[in-house]
């Protein structure tokens, strides 16, 4: 965007929405006119989305909608500590290349037939964007796809093929692995992202939202997020792979031949030797990995009790506490290869340290998460959510599976031309009085439409992954919208499914419950 369209745009949209203030009486208009700004910036990026999330400290005081202290401390809560500790680990992860020996060592054993080459990276993919940023993800796995198919071209321009047309076909078929690999590393890196609280943004702004209006009570953690998110994810995940598989490899069409296969597999056992063996480090990191894992399904599982009940206060320990726990560890824990009591002379490089978290962290995001947070505590004290959700009366006449599933499509759409998490904080910050209004459980309307945000397969600019697919593999719009939109049909129709028959089983989505029965009494509507 030009300097002068971006001006025109940023000064625009404040004068454009003034009536807002005239025409509605009280704070509601006052803060409607602070959401609508930010939205549209949002929309347009005319900021950077987490300078955009920090306008609440700015127009709340201005507008006697909240004080600035108030504001201010909505910027670090206890998800935001949660995310930020999980940003920290998968820092951990990436410096000792944990990450890449997962990577290298599940291909070795899926093995390298197209289509188990293709799963093989998804699963991947899928699995270490549950715990890693899925740009950090994505970027791992396009170099090893990238080392794979430079090996395959070098082989190809060689003289084994001796033929014109085979050279011409090999061309083809590498082509074809080349974006169907780029493609699927970006579904399974969006969709790996929904299974847990810390893989993704809006993941941590629905958890922020949904206990800033309801409290802690609402059964959500981080042991009951995955196990409702994973089993549809996973869904998802084979979905995508069978549709890539349809569109680039069919069965009736072999185009990778046994000779290439065998390159592949060579490439693939070359990048792992490089390692060597296993680290101290890395087996450090391992071990606390497995720990930390264990530690946040245990707390409280919900199907049993957890750890969490030996406590006085079984909510005085949260998911935030333990990640913290484990990454002061890493503080401490040497950045060795082999590790010795001796120790060596000098200061000793830790497998953390400040200086890396301080350049590498995505501050960014904890900003943004914040920023949520405040935008919609201003919008619960001016009673706007009351306001908004008395113009939406007439959604209640949808029958509940019809009605998920047209949310669901609307803001999986949305997020291919805007970024998810400002769109979960602005999606989830309705739903939220909604569900009041609407008499159902908020798990029902909120939880599927975070997932949702993710679901964003058709445009490189929707997430990072999808940009980075495009741009290393070089692709054309076309090959993404060709794929993406029968990605996002599926993954949206398997969201919508699983809310209305797992949801109940996980959290009685089908019931209201008590704890949203308690917000009753404080939400009136307005005449």
């Amino acid at each position: 965007m030009r300097i002068v369209t971006q001006l025109v745009l940023l000064l625009g949209f404040p004068i454009l929405y003034l009536p807002l203030i005239w025409t509605t009486s009280g704070k509601e208009g006052k803060c409607g006119y602070c959401v609508a700004i930010m939205a549209s910036y949002w929309c347009f990026e005319l900021l950077p989305v987490s300078v955009t999330a920090l306008i609440p400290l700015i127009m709340y005081p201005l507008f006697d909608i909240l004080p600035a202290k108030k504001v201010s401390s909505k910027y670090i809560g206890d998800v935001s500590i949660l995310v930020m500790g999980g940003l920290m680990f998968a820092l951990a992860m990436e410096r000792t290349m944990l990450h890449k020996r997962i990577a290298l060592a599940t291909l070795n054993c899926i093995g390298t037939n197209v289509r188990r080459l293709l799963l093989g990276f998804m699963i991947v993919a899928f699995f270490l964007s549950m715990w890693l940023m899925n740009t950090a993800t994505m970027a791992l796995m396009m170099t090893i796809a990238k080392a794979i198919i430079d090996q395959l071209r070098e082989k190809s321009e060689s003289s084994k093929f001796e033929m014109e047309e085979e050279v011409e076909d090999s061309s083809k078929a590498i082509r074809s692995l080349e974006k169907c690999l780029a493609i699927g590393l970006g579904f399974a890196c969006n969709v790996g992202g929904t299974c847990t609280p810390t893989g993704t943004g809006p993941n941590g702004v629905f958890i922020t939202i949904l206990e800033s209006n309801f409290g802690n009570k609402t059964g959500l953690n981080f042991s009951t997020f995955f196990i409702y998110a994973a089993p549809g994810a996973l869904i998802c995940l084979i979905y995508l792979w069978l549709l890539l598989l349809v569109m680039y490899f069919p069965p009736w069409n072999n185009l990778i031949s046994p000779q290439q296969s065998r390159i592949i597999s060579g490439v693939i056992r070359q990048e792992y030797k490089k390692l060597q063996g296993f680290t101290f480090k890395e087996s450090v990191v391992l071990v606390l990995f497995i720990l930390l894992i264990i530690l946040w399904f245990t707390r409280d599982p919900g199907f049993m009790p957890g750890y969490s009940s030996f406590f006085a206060n079984t909510k005085s320990i949260s998911d935030a506490s333990i990640v913290i726990l484990i990454v002061i560890i890493l503080f401490w824990i040497p950045n060795v290869d082999k590790f010795t009591l001796e120790g060596e002379q000098g200061k000793v490089d830790t497998i953390l340290n400040w200086s890396i978290v301080s350049q590498k962290l995505q501050w960014g995001l904890i900003l943004l998460i914040g920023g949520g947070l405040a935008m919609v505590a201003g919008i619960k004290e001016s009673k706007l959510d009351v306001l908004m959700i008395s113009k939406l009366s007439d959604i209640d006449v949808l029958p509940r599976p019809i009605m998920i599933f047209a949310m669901i499509t609307s803001v999986g759409f949305l997020t291919e031309f805007t970024s998810n998490t400002a769109t979960a904080i602005l999606v989830e910050g309705l739903l939220a009085p909604l569900s009041l209004k609407l008499h159902v459980n908020p798990l029902f309307l909120m939880f599927p439409t975070v997932i949702a945000c993710s679901f964003a397969f058709c445009m490189p600019i929707a997430t990072p992954p999808n940009a980075i697919a495009f741009s290393q593999a070089n692709l054309k719009i076309k090959h993404m919208i060709k794929t993406g939109i029968f990605a996002n049909l599926g993954c949206f129709f398997v969201a919508a499914i699983m809310a209305n028959t797992w949801g109940n089983v996980v959290f009685n989505m089908d019931e209201f419950p008590s704890w949203a029965s308690d917000k009753l009494l404080n939400f009136t509507e307005v005449p």
